[in-house]
């Protein structure tokens, strides 16, 4: 009986020692999905996916599909397919961004456009906060807001927007010849600029071509590493759309002497304007407007207006 007793004691000895001994070896196979080699925490949580933010899509549209396919993993290989997760914007290449966070710190993979078709791979690095580098921006194709052709001149806005948009469509860097066989002549015998506004995912950029503008090449480009041009055509910089003396259009003369400023006196002088009409009375009439956003402004001189001052004020 004794005997009996000191093997049972023997066996609840080891066994106790084997528990209290080895605790994270009984820890770790208590929870079988942990990945012995990793810290703790370091599973996939999906904060966000989209495919084609690039293209204005709404941000995170496939989230919860991501998310049921990669959360609480290691690591997770998603592919992408329109066919599947439907088309946010039909006709533009879409490209694919991710965000999520392993325990701590976030991380982002992004596939470039166009990503159907094409796998995101996810994991959760065990380094315990060491994440990979950037990724390549998720914007980065030209998006053609406005171009116009002779603005300055008085031609209409937007006049060229339609011909930039369809040559520069998918790229992020847009070489085009300006050719006013092609755009038409919107003002005669005006040397016309040529003045484009074009977004670089939500980074508005612009670029002005002085006049004449035909003939010579526009450059776009949706390169982060580069700093965009000021708005060639800043709010408190005036544009003469329209000016008049008598009968005669006299609108390429006074835009010569006030285009892009803040402040312009333009004299009406028979010496520069000629007498469109001799023997009569001629009154001058002037429309400019201070940038692109705020309403064009009018000027009167009755007749005769003829060594008079017009004085325009963009403020």
């Amino acid at each position: 009986m004794e005997t009996i007793s000191k093997f049972i004691f023997l066996g609840i000895l080891l066994v106790s020692l084997n528990l209290f001994a080895s605790p994270g070896h009984y820890n770790r196979d208590s929870y079988p999905n942990r990945d012995h080699g990793r810290g703790h925490g370091e599973r996939i949580r999906i904060e966000s996916a989209t495919y084609g933010g690039n293209c204005r899509a709404q941000y995170g549209n496939i989230s919860t599909d991501v998310a049921r396919y990669c959360n609480n993993q290691f690591n997770c290989d998603y592919f992408i397919d329109h066919r599947r997760i439907g088309d946010p914007a039909v006709g533009c290449a879409k490209d694919f961004a991710i965000q999520y966070s392993c325990g701590r710190g976030s991380q982002t993979v992004y596939v470039a456009a166009e990503a159907s078709g094409k796998t995101a791979h996810i994991e959760c690095s065990g380094t315990g906060g060491e994440f990979p580098p950037p990724p390549p921006p998720r914007y980065e194709q030209i998006e053609v807001v406005s171009a116009t052709y002779g603005g300055n001149c008085g031609a209409y806005q937007d006049n060229a927007t339609r011909f930039l948009a369809q040559y520069c469509y998918n790229q992020n860097e847009c070489n085009y010849f300006i050719d006013h066989n092609r755009l038409g002549d919107p003002a005669p015998g005006c040397a016309k600029d040529f003045v484009v506004r074009y977004l670089c995912g939500n980074k508005l950029r612009s670029e002005f071509i002085s006049g004449e503008a035909s003939n010579k090449w526009l450059y776009l480009n949706c390169n982060q590493n580069r700093n965009p041009n000021p708005n060639p055509y800043p709010q408190e910089q005036m544009r003469i759309l329209n000016a008049s003396y008598g009968p005669a259009n006299v609108t390429n003369i006074v835009a010569y002497d006030c285009n892009y400023k803040n402040e312009c006196e333009f004299v009406v002088d028979l010496g520069r304007l000629g007498d469109p009409s001799p023997g009569y009375g001629k009154d001058f009439r002037l429309t400019y407007q201070c940038g692109y956003y705020r309403a064009p402004q009018n000027i009167y001189l009755s007749a005769e207006a003829y060594g008079k001052k017009a004085a325009l004020f963009c403020n």
